[in-house]
């Protein structure tokens, strides 16, 4: 079968146009598997990494403490300490500590820690707990774009090894 030119050098084009293509879509699929999965924290909740059920017995302990004595139960969320600035609530699901910061952000955030220490915490125990931190109003992520929602110290990765 003979084909007139033009019909091969066509055939040519859209044998390369596929090729090309298919190594586009395998290239994206190669660089979207091999990025980090350390979770970026900067104006993001990061995620517990550690189950609640394998936290050592003394941030149980430690748990059970905060959330004995709310100041106001909404719903199962728990308000457990309120101020001008930020306050800090236990939401049961996903059994997180939020303190949600209206203003004078790093302040704030040093009055936060400062409270949890003072419960009883250590640095390991706001990682693990988890404890995260978010800006809830516009004026306070303006204050600070480069916010971690962990802890100082924190790296979203479990600080010591959970029990079993």
């Amino acid at each position: 079968m003979n084909l007139p030119q033009n019909q091969k050098t066509f055939q040519v084009i859209i044998i390369a146009v596929v090729f090309f293509l298919l190594a586009m879509i395998f290239g994206i699929f190669l660089t979207q598997t091999g990025k980090s999965t350390k979770p970026a924290a900067t104006n993001k909740i990061v995620p517990p990494q550690v189950s609640p059920a394998s936290l050592p017995k003394e941030t149980k302990d430690l748990k059970s403490k905060l959330i004995s004595k709310p100041l106001k139960n909404n719903k199962g969320d728990l308000l457990l300490y309120e101020s001008t600035n930020f306050y800090v609530e236990y939401i049961t699901s996903p059994q997180v500590f939020f303190v949600k910061i209206a203003k004078d952000v790093n302040n704030s955030k040093k009055q936060a820690t400062e409270w949890f220490i003072a419960q009883g915490a250590t640095g390991q125990d706001m990682c693990n707990l988890p404890v995260r931190f978010i800006l809830s109003t516009l004026e306070a992520r303006q204050e600070d774009p480069k916010f971690t929602s962990l802890p100082d110290g924190c790296t979203g990765q479990p600080i010591s090894k959970p029990t079993k």
